[in-house]
């Protein structure tokens, strides 16, 4: 849609969650959890490997949220042949749509690396969107963008130096403070290495809605921002019939955002909810 046409952006804040999922079990499942108590929707970008190693896990948050591919084994394309992209990127895909049964239509490359041979093998395969674009710039073509806002919580980094778990995530609030709308990445090999971890990036969403930030699925933004039309849907997938992002003004996922004693309930809950 060419940008004189576009609608405007909401005028609130807003926050898109892209979850990069290369983790183990224990971590995706962790970090799902977490987003299903501080009820928010999120962005999920599946390898092809986690998806054929966890299908039942990865089914199950299709159930709730909207999922796309991440490559299949997690390479960085930017060292690869166009033929090599091409097969890695399109068999990611494939089994990314085949385990959760229904259509993807975006892309995120591994460490946010990509090239023109990306680009060309995104608009060749007619994907909608790609939320790679970080460190390097292209003409997208018809792929829309939603560019990240941060590459990565780098949790090892300030374990390392001696701060706390919710380092990472201060950092995020300092972020939507700034930026009226955030792109944020959160990693379950990092954000959902320990129940620790898990309560901080609770701690984060909790006071993110509480502070009226909204959160989206990628396709309800686009529709919201740039009228690329939604996706259609059947009635097994429930996740967009659920969320009443664009149409519901209460907050995210037509919620309305915590009170103070209710986040406090949830951060004061036995640690065996994150650390099953």
């Amino acid at each position: 849609m060419n940008s004189s046409e576009a609608p405007a952006a909401p005028e609130h804040r807003n926050v898109i969650l892209c979850c990069d999922c290369e983790g183990t079990y224990e971590q995706l499942r962790r970090v799902h959890r977490v987003f299903q108590r501080a009820q928010v929707p999120a962005n999920f970008f599946f390898v092809g490997q986690t998806a054929e190693a966890m299908p039942d896990l990865v089914r199950e948050i299709a159930r709730h949220h909207q999922c796309e591919s991440h490559t299949y084994s997690h390479p960085n394309l930017r060292r690869l042949s166009y033929t090599e992209q091409r097969h890695e990127i399109l068999r990611g895909r494939q089994v990314v749509e085949d385990c959760i049964g229904r259509p993807t239509r975006g892309f995120r490359a591994p460490m946010h690396c990509m090239n023109r041979d990306t680009v060309r093998v995104l608009n060749e395969e007619s994907f909608v969107f790609d939320a790679s674009r970080l460190y390097f710039r292209y003409h997208m073509g018809k792929v829309e963008e939603i560019n990240p806002t941060w590459f990565r919580e780098w949790m090892p980094l300030y374990e390392w130096i001696g701060l706390r778990p919710r380092t990472a995530f201060r950092l995020f609030r300092l972020l939507t403070r700034l930026k009226r709308t955030c792109v944020l990445p959160v990693h379950p090999h990092y954000s959902g290495k320990t129940p620790e971890l898990a309560r901080a990036l609770l701690w984060f969403l909790n006071d993110a809605r509480r502070r009226g930030i909204r959160f989206w699925y990628i396709d309800e933004w686009l529709k919201a921002t740039r009228g690329v039309p939604l996706p259609e849907r059947g009635p097994d997938e429930p996740f967009l019939s659920t969320g009443g992002l664009v149409a519901d003004a209460r907050g995210s996922a037509g919620m309305a955002p915590p009170s103070a004693s209710s986040s406090a309930a949830r951060l004061a809950a036995p640690e065996r909810m994150l650390s099953r």
